[in-house]
């Protein structure tokens, strides 16, 4: 690893700095499927406004995407809908509902803005949700900014909820980091997706929507085991 892990909208962070306590990190046992509820973290930070192939902002992709998925994947379920960040430039909380003409015409106002206060919005959606058998999806084109991503591995194996991570983009750009998406879903018991282009998003998002989500995979907890290495 070098001296300083490097992110474009991160923190500089030296390597004498990281909880070297955080080695072995393994998943904890995850609730799996029967999910009421569902809390959805959409990425609105500036970087969204850039192009994904197929002719669309990021932000306009991520958009038709969620409401792709509100009109034909709901299965009456609760959407928390959170954006990161909000027009105050923090993450803001939606009313949850499982009313989806109101969830897509909120979503609809989403604006690219600001930067990826990732781990506030992760504790806001375990606040919100508190007491739900809900799962998240976490939709992102970069890292977190007011965190290190040590700090995000830490909060999710103390909380019992699944995270099905979506990458944004093309990781080569130095915009995200797929093995940070990829471990925050390992530890979760959730599904890592990449997606590059604007038919590749609507489709895969769809797959991790309430109605489709269960028959991905066998529905078993992750197994415990494999280290990250820091």
């Amino acid at each position: 690893m070098k001296d300083i892990v490097k992110r474009k909208d991160s923190l500089n962070v030296p390597l004498k700095d990281f909880d070297m306590s955080l080695n072995c990190i393994e998943p904890t046992e995850m609730r799996q499927g029967d999910w009421d509820s569902i809390a959805v973290i959409a990425d609105a930070s500036s970087s969204m406004n850039e192009s994904i192939q197929g002719g669309k902002q990021k932000i306009e992709a991520e958009i038709d995407a969620l409401v792709n998925m509100l009109k034909k994947g709901m299965a009456d379920s609760k959407i928390y809908y959170i954006e990161c960040p909000g027009e105050d430039g923090v993450p803001h909380a939606f009313v949850p509902t499982a009313n989806a003409k109101l969830l897509i015409s909120t979503v609809k106002t989403m604006r690219a803005r600001g930067m990826t206060p990732m781990y506030e919005a992760l504790k806001l959606a375990y606040d919100k949700t508190r007491g739900q058998k809900v799962r998240f999806i976490l939709m992102s084109d970069g890292q977190p900014n007011d965190c290190i991503e040590n700090d995000i591995f830490k909060l999710v194996t103390k909380k019992e909820v699944v995270i099905d991570t979506i990458g944004i983009g093309d990781p080569s750009s130095g915009n995200y980091d797929p093995d940070f998406l990829k471990e925050v879903a390992r530890l979760t018991g959730g599904i890592y997706t990449e997606v590059h282009d604007y038919k590749q998003f609507m489709k895969e998002l769809y797959k991790l929507s309430p109605a489709e989500r269960k028959a991905i995979g066998d529905g078993s907890a992750p197994k415990k085991g494999g280290a990250i290495a820091l």
